[in-house]
């Protein structure tokens, strides 16, 4: 009986946890039992319109929806339980009668001991305020007042489709100016946008008004011309490097500067935009090798692409390689949330990167690519730099903010790159402690001495390890032999099993427990439901993570102290 007692308050207190993680939570979350609600978070209250979260209970969900969608409603009520799918689109109304389009997803889920269904909803309504301004961001550059990347790429979409039709095809001039890193060394980087303004005042001038322009990259400048004779496109080339043939002025600083164009064609035989990029980089990379302040046609195409290893190939490397050029690439946090009462706010640093349609590709489908074609380690110092950069600014305000930054596994044979990451440290003065590199525990057992090499290197530099995806190998723990690591991420594959898998929730416990007998805290990552977190609490873990808790955001802003507060309270009632 005393057992029994024990673990109701154990699930009591897990439960509270819940409530207090849930009312921190971006999205609407509800629980109904019997159709009617019987708890609801403060957005959930909001986006219906009600002041009082008293004020919904014991309402029927049914009040929530739009009269003509209720039969439909019903038969998904009916059924979703017994079926895979458990998302529904369907217009909601609001207290006052306005109505929304949400997004509706129901999983089972328990409150106080009671089976019930947990509902999220998320607002589709987007202001067209919003959408206007994201369509203007998307078109224009607003430094050199040409069109951007993304517009360019657009425009040459279409001219490819037009070729394929029959139709006449254009030339792309590729520009860089020459020396670039010396321009900006002499210059200052805080004068390259005014540069930058200059140059796409000088294209401007000299080109047609059926030419497009665009600033592709940093230092790449893109124009698309329609114009049929090669000849005039040629004079129309010079007369563009003559014209950057110039002295270039800002903050009482002037510099001579010149510039290289390489051309390309857009043909019936072309099928992305890639390919002619990639041709016309070829091209104005021969102009710069011939002493620069020139233009420099591409030619036989078929001899080209005999050499690359495969078209996928060469769009990937051109995609990374602009992504890296024009700084494409992004960084998103995700916080770490403590179950103890530790005052380190962490979070994960995680890697995105877009398509030229907007797309997000996932790290999965773009760094095999990165490591195939030795653009990893590159990939490695964007993301070691950026974090640094963004931690910088975030110690300037909160300074127990620290983060963990995932390592390629071509990181441990690059000799140069903690020599790099000392550099940044000591240029950002960011303490060192703020950095905790992420080794996975198949890097570590595959690469032992090297990781071991690393490692070693690492906390000379006063920098921390976690071993992450822990808990797959036979003998886990003898890692530490090796790798000094500070903290253990066990892997999603075994946290995940714990709903499913009677003998986990024991084992996880058990492998819990042994790391803080070595005094190494514990994450459990990938916590995607109140279910599991529940389960996690009572296996006494000392950090969770996971889209539940929070979605991985472009900027470091999450309440660490006011959830803390809240855990901390929660914790009290139930003991």
């Amino acid at each position: 009986r005393k057992g029994l007692t024990e673990y109701k308050r154990a699930n009591q207190e897990s439960e509270k946890r819940c409530h207090t993680l849930m009312d921190s939570s971006r999205d609407a979350i509800a629980y109904i039992h019997e159709g009617m609600h019987i708890y609801s978070n403060g957005v959930y209250v909001d986006m219906f319109g009600f002041e009082d979260k008293d004020d919904l209970e014991g309402l029927p969900i049914l009040d929530m929806v739009a009269e003509e969608e209720h039969q439909r409603f019903k038969e998904f009520l009916a059924n979703f339980d017994k079926e895979s799918e458990n998302n529904v689109e369907i217009k909601c109304v609001r207290d006052d009668g306005t109505e929304f389009g949400a997004a509706m997803e129901f999983s089972k889920a328990s409150i106080d001991g009671e089976a019930c269904t947990q509902v999220l909803i998320r607002d589709r309504a987007i202001s067209e305020d919003v959408i206007h301004e994201l369509e203007e961001l998307k078109t224009l550059d607003q430094v050199s007042g040409l069109y951007n990347r993304q517009a360019f790429l657009s425009e040459m979409e279409q001219a490819i489709t037009d070729a394929n039709a029959g139709n006449r095809g254009c030339v792309i001039l590729y520009l860089e100016l020459d020396k670039f890193e010396a321009i900006k060394t002499h210059m200052g980087i805080e004068n390259i946008d005014a540069v930058t303004g200059t140059i796409g005042k000088i294209i401007r001038q000299i080109i047609d008004s059926e030419d497009f322009a665009a600033r592709f990259g940093e230092n790449t400048y893109t124009i698309m011309t329609k114009e049929p004779d090669l000849k005039k496109i040629s004079i129309k080339a010079k007369k563009l490097v003559n014209a950057l043939n110039t002295i270039v002025e800002a903050s009482n600083k002037s510099l001579q500067i010149t510039a290289s164009i390489g051309l390309a064609a857009i043909s019936s035989k072309t099928r992305t935009p890639y390919e002619v990029i990639a041709c016309a980089d070829v091209a104005c990379n021969q102009a710069k090798e011939a002493g620069g302040n020139t233009i420099s046609a591409y030619k036989d195409p078929e001899k080209e692409a005999e050499k690359a290893e495969s078209e996928a190939d060469l769009h990937w490397v051109n995609l990374l390689k602009n992504a890296l050029e024009n700084n494409l690439f992004a960084l998103a946090f995700q916080p770490v949330i403590s179950l103890t009462e530790s005052e380190e706010e962490i979070y994960e640093v995680l890697l995105r990167l877009q398509d030229e349609a907007g797309e997000e590709i996932r790290p999965g489908e773009f760094l095999p690519a990165a490591e195939k074609s030795g653009m990893i380690n590159l990939i490695d110092r964007w993301v070691i730099g950026r974090a640094l950069h963004m931690l910088a600014e975030k110690l300037k305000e909160q300074q127990k903010t620290s983060l963990f930054i995932k390592l390629s596994g071509s990181a441990y044979s690059d000799e140069s790159l903690l020599p790099w990451v000392y550099e940044r440290v000591k240029a950002t003065r960011v303490d060192p402690e703020r950095l905790i590199f992420e080794v996975s525990e198949s890097d570590a057992l595959g690469h032992i001495s090297q990781i071991a090499k690393f490692s070693r290197t690492i906390k000379k530099m006063r920098c921390r390890i976690i071993i992450s995806k822990f808990g797959m190998a036979d003998d886990p723990f003898k890692i530490f032999k090796t790798v000094p690591a500070d903290y253990i991420k066990v892997s999603s594959d075994l946290t995940g099993k714990i709903g499913t898998d009677p003998s986990m929730m024991q084992k996880m416990t058990e492998l819990v427990a042994q790391a803080h007998e070595m005094e190494k805290p514990v994450l459990a990552p990938h916590v995607e439901s109140a279910e599991s977190m529940a389960v996690l609490f009572q296996c006494v873990f000392d950090f969770i993570q996971g889209n539940f808790l929070q979605e991985p955001d472009i900027v470091m802003q999450f309440d660490f102290g006011e959830n803390e507060k809240s855990m901390h309270r929660s914790q009290q009632a139930a003991s």
